[in-house]
């Protein structure tokens, strides 16, 4: 007795509890009836099972209603869990999402930045140009080699330059 009390406790067995329940008043009403008409020899029995009906419906309406409003009352609370359950698993998704978004944003400088790094290696070793004994040079020397041509040239050209400069802003 104790484990079928323990059962209609728990609340995973309520969805089992109320028709459990529904067909236990059933039967109860179907075997209180079928007492009452087994007297069908009284010629009293029809006032007595008007009023017997009188009684039952004015004890199982009020019931019955009770029960309903308590069912309702408890699929709200259903409601309201699942509700609660689905706004936290909105928060997590959006968390979720936040930190996915970072990691893609992150992801793509890091891709943006090593192509740059490419495109810059790739134009490095591309430029060439000559020295100052006509050889080829080509790569990161080339700059070496250019920075030395531009110096002379500012030298040798010096004034030139500044006469340019001060007439072009004159």
């Amino acid at each position: 007795m104790r484990k079928f009390i323990r059962f209609l406790r728990s609340t995973d067995s309520l969805e089992l509890t109320l028709p459990l329940l529904s067909i236990a008043g059933l039967f109860i009403t179907v075997l209180v009836f079928s007492i009452l008409l087994n007297n069908k020899d009284d010629i009293d029995a029809a006032p007595r099972l008007g009023q017997y009906g009188d009684f039952f419906g004015g004890f199982s309406n009020p019931l019955l209603t009770f029960l309903t409003f308590l069912g309702v009352l408890y699929t709200v609370y259903l409601q309201r869990e699942a509700l609660n359950i689905s706004k936290e698993e909105a928060k997590k998704a959006t968390e979720n999402l936040r930190a996915n978004a970072f990691t893609i944003s992150k992801q793509n400088f890091e891709a943006t930045l090593f192509q740059m790094i490419n495109l810059h290696d790739s134009i490095v070793s591309a430029t060439i140009t000559q020295d100052g004994n006509f050889q080829s040079v080509q790569g990161r020397v080339a700059f070496g080699e250019l920075l030395n041509k531009l110096s002379r040239y500012y030298t040798n050209n010096q004034s030139n330059t500044s006469a340019s400069y001060i007439n072009f802003y004159n």
